[in-house]
């Protein structure tokens, strides 16, 4: 084929159609990823977790309900929390009440993660953009209300698989502003006080 003037706009456009046809194989193919995980919310100071009943708590019980697997399909970035134990996915009631569901309801149970200031990670549900995964310092949920504190909605993701030496060996090194004695500290005060609440 003889290339000119006429020609050229053509090619282009075949290559356009070619490189969208290999965009959707590649996402199609993708193998899903998932990660096993404990999520620490930065207001209530405790593990967000999915009991056997579908219901959704955050504190620091370590009996396996707090372990979760996040999971992501593909590069839309939509992820899935599913409770290893519970075998339930972390979704919104119609409410907006964080529950434990045994199946996948539509773009209720889909999240996206986005990291914000000081490492921390949010989860926005992908259904409506102003609705986050989310506790109050008391440690109830917050039913997509704005939190009065942004704290509410901060995570940090723990990898169970992670090495707590070498993490702490990154940390003397500047390039992070959480470890993991600052984690079990904050736990150990929290449970204190209350305790002392109690009495």
């Amino acid at each position: 084929m003889h290339l000119n003037l006429f020609t050229l706009p053509k090619l282009a456009v075949s290559a356009k159609l070619l490189i969208c046809l290999l965009m959707v194989v590649s996402s199609e193919s993708v193998p899903p990823v998932a990660r096993s995980v404990t999520l620490y919310n930065q207001c209530s100071c405790s593990m967000l977790r999915v009991n056997r009943t579908g219901a959704v708590a955050a504190d620091n019980s370590e009996d396996g309900y707090e372990k979760l697997i996040i999971q992501s399909r593909d590069y839309s970035g939509k992820l899935l929390i599913y409770g290893e134990k519970s075998r339930r996915y972390l979704c919104f009631n119609p409410r907006w009440k964080l529950v434990g569901s045994k199946k996948v309801r539509g773009r209720q149970c889909y999240f996206s993660e986005e990291m914000v200031v000081g490492g921390y990670y949010r989860y926005r549900s992908t259904l409506d953009k102003d609705k986050y995964l989310g506790f109050l310092s008391s440690g109830r949920q917050l039913r997509g209300r704005k939190p009065p504190n942004p704290n509410c909605l901060n995570w940090v993701k723990i990898d169970l698989g992670f090495s707590i030496g070498a993490h702490n060996d990154e940390i003397s090194k500047g390039s992070s502003k959480f470890s993991f004695e600052m984690f079990a500290d904050r736990r150990v005060r929290h449970s204190g006080k209350r305790r002392l609440h109690k009495g």
